[in-house]
């Protein structure tokens, strides 16, 4: 059975915590503003997880859950488009590391042109070189091992 959440003890809890801290009234924009982060937090927790599927695309990936700055970077890259910042992401730790590799999984044909990424700066370049070693490290499944190895290799 899924857990519900009332709306109004939401809402009555977020008062709670603006109250104290130090916003004991609201003006009807601000009560609105609190209204429609409650409605947006019971939306999302009433919606599944979108997962990553082996071959789902581009665009499918790109609406999951399982992105974040350094596989969206991959993508930009990868696709030839323009980075919307001029912010080099690259994967901090093991979970970005995965859901980089959940970009390749879901567009297969990235994997052959992710040489290019090592050109993206020393740190892309670094873990470049250590792809396999550390994608095989992922499916064993030693991500501690991986966080330590990311770590040593970009800082």
């Amino acid at each position: 059975m899924t857990p519900s959440i009332s709306q109004v003890n939401l809402i009555a809890g977020i008062l709670r915590v603006l109250e104290e801290a130090g916003y004991p009234g609201l003006i009807p924009r601000q009560f609105n503003a609190v209204i429609a982060a409650a409605d947006s937090i019971i939306e999302a927790l009433a919606t599944p997880e979108r997962t990553v599927t082996p071959g789902m695309g581009l665009t499918a990936w790109q609406a999951s859950d399982q992105t974040g700055l350094s596989s969206k970077y991959m993508a930009w890259v990868l696709t030839g488009s323009a980075h919307p910042s001029r912010r080099c992401d690259y994967p901090h730790d093991s979970d970005d590391f995965g859901r980089c590799l959940g970009l390749l999984a879901a567009v297969p044909e990235f994997r052959q042109s992710l040489h290019k990424m090592a050109s993206c700066g020393q740190q892309w370049q670094a873990l470049i070189g250590e792809w396999s070693v550390l994608e095989a490290m992922m499916e064993a499944g030693r991500h501690k091992e991986v966080l330590a190895r990311i770590r040593d290799m970009t800082y």
